[in-house]
């Protein structure tokens, strides 16, 4: 595979090299500049790809695991009492000390600052709501239709 920078720099290498060198000049040039990378959002590169969701599946546990089970299971969303009342938890904080380890482990599973995997939307009904990012959940339930394969 072979990709072209903005700068006319040629990248040749299987999709993982060239997702991880674009990864590593992003964090080079993360100062502000621009220089082909979208800093205000995501990179341009890709963030997930089917390892890295593999890798960040098989790194979750416990609770983590059961929360993003959890949100596959109910669709891609739910509400934070629906949440709880699964987790067999009675505080938001205990939620928010989940998400902080799930994006942790997103973050070093895919070398990007500012990975997500929860994220919080509003629901059909006006309220909000906590979400699987559509990337990472599209992944992973490919990963779990191989693993019960």
């Amino acid at each position: 595979m072979k990709a072209t920078l903005s700068d006319g720099t040629i990248l040749d290498g299987s999709f993982e090299e060239i997702t991880t060198a674009i990864g590593a000049l992003r964090d080079k040039f993360a100062n502000g500049h621009k220089q082909g990378i979208n800093a205000d959002k995501q990179p341009n590169a890709v963030v997930w790809t089917p390892k890295r969701a593999e890798e960040f599946w098989d790194a979750l546990y416990g609770k983590q695991k059961e929360l993003v089970q959890f949100l596959l299971d109910k669709g891609g969303n739910s509400s934070l009492k629906e949440v709880k009342q699964h987790l067999g938890l009675t505080k938001g904080v205990q939620v928010a000390g989940l998400l902080s380890g799930i994006t942790r482990n997103a973050r070093r599973e895919t070398g990007y600052k500012a990975a997500v995997v929860v994220q919080w939307t509003v629901g059909g009904d006006g309220k909000w709501r906590y979400a699987l990012a559509r990337e990472v959940q599209d992944l992973l339930k490919q990963i779990l239709n191989k693993n019960n394969a």
